[in-house]
């Protein structure tokens, strides 16, 4: 929807496109005694378009340490491509500001935003080609810096002219969407970022893993253990409170099985059907008296 008002705002206007080239040379950045930048890089942004340096090392000077230079042995240029809009009654070209900020590089490629400063593109544009040589003074985004100063070199070029409307005409900035600059940290977290040294670290360090430590004995101690016991934790267990297993049971031996079978050993239903079988067996043994026999056996032995 936006796309579209512009769109019709430009709508009976004229547009010329210019190319600008910066060459850096120098630029200057005075620091505070709490904090020093490493590497700086300059970017010329509006919007979502950017063009950025190469980073640079920041060397302090002998006459003050905290005022520190970054000199471009071989300028670098960047360059870019503006679309200024003429108004039809006036034929004065709109504004347009592009910004260049200096952002310091941290060994990680972190990147954080330092100064800035504001370029209005249509004092510089010219139908002839045109150089200016510049000294741009920034305004500190932070409390860490003092000042910055860049020398550049603005070039310009004309292009071309035509309708607002033309496709060909049309800013990339237009034409392109918002863009999400995740990899530069916000201002106010490097304005309330505190220095640390290693000692603190290792004091720090220091002072959680005695929290730990405590922790665990504390845990340790307790009746109700919160993680599973592993096996070096079950060494200590008493083994008379353990479940006896099968293999661990003696095995029976054939002379203390004939010895369990004995009389003496025996259950008592076990006994009172031994009696039983017994008397059964002696009643089968008695046979009854024969008299005859017993009296002729007594008459041979008158004779």
């Amino acid at each position: 929807m936006a796309s579209v008002w512009k769109r019709l705002q430009r709508v009976n206007k004229r547009a010329a496109k210019f190319q600008f080239t910066a060459s850096f040379h120098q630029l200057i950045v005075e620091s505070t005694s709490k904090w020093t930048p490493s590497k700086l890089s300059v970017v010329w942004t509006r919007r979502s378009r950017r063009v950025v340096t190469e980073p640079m090392l920041w060397e302090p000077t002998m006459m003050d340490p905290l005022r520190g230079i970054v000199v471009w042995a071989v300028p670098e240029n960047k360059t870019i491509s503006v679309t200024l809009f003429k108004d039809p009654r006036n034929h004065i070209l709109e504004d347009k500001e592009w910004t260049f900020i200096i952002e310091d590089v941290s060994s990680g490629g972190k990147r954080r935003p330092l100064a800035m400063a504001v370029l209005n593109m249509n004092k510089f544009a010219s139908i002839d080609s045109t150089q200016t040589q510049m000294n741009l003074e920034f305004k500190p985004c932070t409390k860490k810096i003092v000042s910055a100063t860049l020398d550049l070199t603005l070039s310009c070029v004309f292009l071309r002219e035509g309708k607002a409307t033309d496709e060909d005409m049309q800013s990339m900035a237009s034409l392109m969407s918002t863009n999400n600059n995740s990899d530069i940290a916000p201002l106010e977290d490097f304005d309330e970022e505190e220095e640390y040294d290693d000692g603190s670290i290792k004091n720090n360090i220091s002072e959680v893993r005695a929290q730990i430590d405590q922790l665990t004995n504390s845990l340790s101690g307790s009746d109700f253990a919160s993680t599973p016991m592993s096996v070096e934790s079950l060494s200590w267990v008493n083994k008379d409170d353990l479940t006896p297993q099968a293999e661990d049971l003696p095995k029976p031996s054939l002379g203390s099985t004939l010895s369990s079978l004995q009389p003496n050993n025996l259950p008592d239903k076990v006994k009172k059907s031994s009696t039983n079988d017994s008397l059964t067996n002696l009643r089968n043994n008695l046979q009854p008296l024969n008299l005859n026999m017993n009296h002729n056996s007594n008459n041979n032995n008158n004779r």
